[in-house]
């Protein structure tokens, strides 16, 4: 890890198994499903298989201020590590996210990677109000309960 980055990592145990959550997850387009706050998230290039590469725009809100993000996935090893960077349209700051997946006797266990850039001792405390860990915590839960609550294949892409 760089000097100048933060890596944060958030878990979850969810009971299905580990294709259909991998499936899920690197569906970018389904991440406002299980987001907190108001996020909508779509292709630049409609239609194209979801791969290393691939390239999206995400639309959302955080504390009251819209946001565009720009992202692309930059890990897709199924069923078991899913990445993708953001850079962020104010500030142009890089966020890098990766889910790491390991079968577990119920289900899979789900390790939520957030590598930030390190910010100054008044942004330090800003960026623990935009991406603080109870936020983080509830996505997961979020996520879990929307997983464990679908049936058969709706995990997987229309």
């Amino acid at each position: 890890m760089a000097p100048d980055r933060g890596v944060k990592t958030f878990s979850v145990e969810i009971s299905r198994p580990a294709p259909e959550v991998f499936a899920y997850l690197s569906d970018l387009t389904r991440h406002g499903e299980w987001s907190p706050t108001a996020l909508r998230v779509e292709p630049i290039a409609p239609g194209q298989p979801v791969a290393v590469g691939g390239r999206y725009r995400s639309f959302g809100f955080n504390l009251g201020r819209q946001f565009e993000n720009q992202l692309e996935i930059t890990e897709f090893e199924p069923p078991k590590r899913f990445g993708f960077k953001a850079q962020t349209q104010i500030g142009s700051r890089l966020f890098r996210h990766a889910f790491v997946l390991t079968p577990t006797a119920a289900g899979v266990r789900v390790d939520r990677i957030i590598d930030e850039p390190k910010v100054g001792a008044i942004f330090g405390l800003l960026a623990w109000i935009v991406i603080p860990p109870r936020r983080q915590r509830k996505t997961l839960k979020l996520l879990k309960s929307r997983l464990e609550t679908l049936r058969g294949n709706d995990t997987t892409p229309d």
